[in-house]
């Protein structure tokens, strides 16, 4: 794997996390 596959699972994976995360907990201020 190359560095641009790489960065872009970890981009991938980042957003994922974040929206799932969201779904978890909403934050307060939303």
């Amino acid at each position: 794997m190359g560095t641009h596959a790489v960065l872009g699972v970890l981009v991938v994976a980042a957003s994922v996390w974040a929206v799932w995360d969201h779904r978890r907990h909403p934050p307060a201020h939303a």
